[in-house]
């Protein structure tokens, strides 16, 4: 771990909510590995028996759907994740996508139950994140049960720009690599529904695309298509 320093990690991830011994001893389990772009962490369908800690890099959790993959939420330095499956002894719910260069921990599963037994902030801070992370599912059920797809999709885009953007000259850059089906997927709606509202949007200079990169040109405007406030 020397060659990482000392990170700070985001408040919202499992480290960041670690008391500091727990946090150093959290990142030395398992084995560590390094994964390029593209590369398949966990598959939808596997065994439960390992858990993974992202110490750098982000991916992408997709789940399988009728019509392709859905991006199911991102995770980035500092987060779990396998962990539902290992919890709950069940198959794995999702496939867990490199974004780009990631390096990791692989957990087994008596290493990481171990940990939890011996570890109280270890406890409250993998209760939190699957609060938050229930939390963000449900909202994200009503959206879909609730709000027509321009609403929806300008929804995702914004949480995307929140915690992932990139201030720009241009605006705040979504430099994430997510293909239109996996966007579709997550806002519930057709990949032809979905090119309309991001042509729409476009149109509007609202945003701006590329090949799997996304910029929000007007943070605001975006904002009040979602019905939500820009922070």
């Amino acid at each position: 771990m020397a060659a990482l320093g000392t990170p700070h990690w985001p408040a919202h991830t499992f480290l960041g909510r670690l008391d500091a011994p727990a946090a150093e001893e959290a990142v030395c389990l398992g084995r560590a590995r390094r994964y390029r772009a593209a590369d398949r962490l966990l598959r939808e369908g596997e065994p439960g028996d390992e858990v993974l800690l992202l110490l750098s890099g982000m991916v992408k959790v997709l789940g399988s759907s009728g019509t392709g993959d859905v991006l199911v939420a991102l995770r980035v330095a500092g987060d779990i994740v396998g962990e539902l499956a290992v919890l709950n002894g069940q198959a794995r719910s999702a496939t867990v996508v490199a974004c780009h260069s990631v390096y990791a921990r692989r957990i087994a599963r008596v290493d990481w139950e171990a940990f939890l037994r011996r570890s109280p902030s270890a406890n409250v801070a993998l209760a939190r994140v699957l609060g938050d992370r229930l939390s963000l599912a449900t909202r994200r059920q009503i959206d879909l049960s609730g709000y027509r797809a321009p609403v929806r999709v300008a929804r995702i885009l914004l949480d995307l720009a929140r915690s992932y953007g990139r201030r720009t000259d241009a605006g705040v850059e979504i430099a994430l690599a997510f293909t239109q089906p996996e966007l579709a997927g997550a806002a519930g709606c057709s990949e032809a529904l979905l090119r309309r509202v991001l042509k729409e949007l476009r149109e509007d200079n609202i945003l701006a695309t590329a090949y799997r990169r996304y910029t929000v040109l007007d943070p605001l405007r975006l904002a009040r298509q979602a019905g939500i406030e820009w922070v």
